[in-house]
């Protein structure tokens, strides 16, 4: 009946390969600068404390920063009375009955305009993500999605 396929799941495995790897990167950079700092000016451990904290949060920069998650689905299928999700990684999609759908949000797009989110909230609570669209997808996908549901129930 419906299909929105939001993003490429090789692409979602991709950009987080390539987020962990800037920050394993980043991560032994600052510990080899730390280190060396500390040999080399014999300054008291305690000291530098911060700057390793700093810098380790610059290693996690790009891991927190990045626009996918696993976390998120990446396709979204309505057949019959139940909506498949595909994630990332994952063989089987996860099912969800219409009828445990509450209510069908999405968030505006960035500061850039770029990104949005299609949000579907459950009666027991549970919220789903999808992974990025862009610009107006999100509202036109749905309010088509919302009417479906309606006629489904």
């Amino acid at each position: 009946m419906l299909d929105y396929p939001f993003t490429d799941a090789a692409v979602v495995l991709a950009a987080l390969s390539n987020a962990t790897r800037m920050a394993v990167l980043v991560g032994a950079l600052a510990a080899g600068v730390y280190l060396y700092v500390v040999r080399r000016q014999g300054i008291r451990f305690w000291i530098w404390a911060p700057l390793a904290a700093a810098l380790g949060f610059l290693a996690a920069r790009p891991m927190l920063s990045a626009p996918y998650t696993l976390s998120d689905f990446v396709r979204l299928r309505l057949e019959e009375k139940q909506l498949l999700l595909d994630f990332p990684g994952q063989g089987s999609p996860r099912v969800l009955a219409v009828a445990d759908i509450a209510a069908v949000r999405f968030t505006l797009p960035d500061k850039r305009g770029r990104n949005c989110y299609l949000l579907l909230e459950l009666r027991s609570g549970e919220i789903y993500r999808s992974s990025p669209g862009h610009g107006r997808l999100c509202r036109e996908r749905r309010d088509e999605l919302s009417d479906w549901l309606g006629r489904l129930r």
